[in-house]
């Protein structure tokens, strides 16, 4: 099972530290209602779950003696209460007195260092005399020239007293390297004039990070996945947005999903921490979510025909939508029933599979949550809410293998046009050939699209998607075809 968090802010119940307690996922007409009773931020989307602490599980679970018996999913029912959701605590004032009290002015007077405790650093001992008895003598080679002003630090230098015929110090430098007669005051713990001029220099702060960021807003589509028109869509998302989010997190977010760089990488272009860091992908892929997924709409049939390619105006002028199934390669779980579940024989590895569908301009109108890579075709149309979206008397175009959910949308009297089916030992007709020609053709504009999901490194079929990122893969998807609805037409329209 995901990781799941209760979602009442004041609750600190999830999946790790209470394995034992049920997590239900709220119900779509109860997420809005329960939000505002427990003071918690709204997001319309599959992520939301509640604790058994918040909820009569006898009483609110329309299956709750199969789960308890056949381990099935918990469902709560339409009529379910929320309780037990405690306020947020308030700040505490503190009382402030017009006199400190004795004890306070005793332990403040211990803590401030007296001018006894104060360690001055004498530099009597340091500084090197200008008398004739302590200067230093220097050896010079003869083909020396030039004067020394600064001292590499790496030669170790160190100096070494010797007492005179008459007592008076004078200094030895031994090393490997001779040097001029010039004084080097560096090896005593002084700065030549060369150091002191870089030290007077303030230090650029975010030097890294303001560079990288120029680079972004220069080619944001490249980066980030985001136009250059819709470069203000940033500051308004952060304006807009009732969570605590800055510019900085949306920007990390996309550039993780289009670029999928390691965690590592990331903090140091951004000179942030991999803790910090982490945080704000998460925060900043629920953020983006809850907005993109009202950019993943199907339009009116009238709009799809005013907007239709001229391919399509002259035989297949009712297509509302053309589908077709894309999957994206997991880290391996862990657990072997998700390992089965997961597995995919035509990508020959673990998978998560979605369900997705264009307008004939290129719109992506639909897309489904994620799927085990085992599921078939029929099953994905099936438990998606596909069926919801066709309108009656139009016509859905899809590939060979979707022959199977014929008989589902001819409920809904929706047409299936696909390409004729082929079988063993059999030649097709001249007419079948031609159809299969011109349907392909057509839809061909549905795998520009999936081409287009592909560009998000985090999205490639082989991408090998993190097992942290693989419960926010859903809100990932979303996020990258919102974006992708945002760019350039597909398809030229005249």
């Amino acid at each position: 099972m995901a990781h799941r968090k209760c979602f009442v802010p004041t609750c600190k119940n999830d999946s790790i530290n209470s394995p034992d307690k049920i997590f239900v996922r709220i119900r779509e007409d109860l997420r809005k209602k329960w939000c505002m009773e427990a003071n918690a931020e709204y997001f319309n989307v599959q992520l939301l779950y509640c604790c058994e602490d918040h909820f009569d599980p006898v009483a609110d679970l329309k299956n709750y003696f199969k789960y308890k018996l056949m381990n099935q999913e918990p469902i709560l029912k339409p009529t379910a209460v929320l309780k037990n959701v405690a306020a947020f605590p308030q700040e505490q004032e503190i009382p402030t007195t017009s006199q400190d009290s004795p004890e306070l002015l005793k332990m403040l007077s211990m803590v401030q260092p007296g001018p006894s405790s104060r360690k001055i650093r004498k530099l009597d001992n340091v500084m090197p005399s200008t008398s004739s008895a302590t200067t230093l003598p220097i050896k010079v080679h003869v083909a020396t020239q030039c004067k020394v002003k600064m001292v590499d630090s790496s030669t170790n230098l160190r100096p070494r007293k010797r007492k005179g015929p008459q007592g008076a110090t004078s200094f030895e430098v031994h090393s490997s390297q001779e040097f001029s007669s010039a004084t080097t005051p560096s090896l005593f713990g002084y700065t030549s004039e060369t150091e002191e001029t870089t030290s007077e220099k303030p230090k650029p702060k975010m030097q890294m990070r303001n560079n990288v960021l120029e680079i972004i807003f220069k080619k944001p589509k490249m980066y980030l996945g985001l136009p250059l028109q819709y470069l203000w869509f940033i500051d308004y998302l952060v304006s807009k947005s009732t969570t605590k989010v800055d510019s900085l997190c949306i920007i990390v977010t996309l550039f993780k999903i289009k670029q999928n760089d390691s965690i590592e990488k990331i903090s140091d272009l951004f000179e942030l921490s991999r803790t910090k860091l982490s945080s704000m992908i998460l925060l900043g892929i629920e953020v983006l979510a809850n907005f993109f997924q009202n950019l993943v709409y199907n339009p009116q049939p009238k709009l799809i025909k005013q907007n239709l390619p001229l391919v399509f105006k002259i035989r297949y002028s009712n297509v509302q939508i053309i589908i077709d199934c894309f999957e994206i390669q997991i880290a391996k779980p862990s657990d072997p029933i998700k390992q089965a579940q997961t597995w995919s024989q035509y990508k020959n590895c673990n998978t998560v599979k979605y369900l997705i569908g264009c307008t004939p301009d290129g719109l992506i109108s639909f897309i489904s949550e994620g799927y085990g890579g085992r599921i078939s075709d029929k099953a994905l149309v099936e438990k998606s809410n596909f069926l919801d979206i066709v309108q009656p008397n139009s016509v859905v175009l899809a590939d060979r293998g979707f022959k199977e959910i014929e008989s589902l949308l001819a409920l809904k009297h929706v047409t299936l046009l696909r390409p004729p089916t082929v079988y063993s030992g059999m030649k097709q007709t001249v007419t079948e050939t031609l159809q299969s020609k011109v349907i392909a053709s057509l839809r061909i504009h549905v795998e520009r699209v999936i081409r287009r999901v592909r560009e998000f490194a985090m999205l490639k079929p082989h991408s090998v998607v993190n097992y942290k990122y693989v419960p926010y893969l859903d809100e990932i998807v979303i996020i990258s075809c919102g974006l992708i609805n945002l760019q350039g037409e597909i398809i030229k329209t005249y």
